[in-house]
């Protein structure tokens, strides 16, 4: 995908589904925005870190987070 196209998508919640899927959008070059009430869940995910565990999610949100 040629990211000087790519949309900017916002995804409220990022729970099971919202933060697989923005994890999937980003490595496509997709800008990402995450929406979350949870202050626990914002800290983490801002550290690369998954609020849950989901085989290869740790690494691919880590990669994302940094770039």
């Amino acid at each position: 995908m040629d990211v000087r196209k790519a949309p900017n998508v916002v995804i409220i919640g990022l729970g099971y589904v919202g933060l697989t899927l923005s994890v999937a959008l980003a490595r496509r070059g997709v800008q990402v925005y995450g929406i979350e009430k949870r202050p626990d869940v914002v800290e983490k995910t801002n550290a690369g870190v998954p609020h849950f565990a989901e085989v290869g999610l740790q690494a691919a949100l880590a990669d994302v987070v940094k770039s």
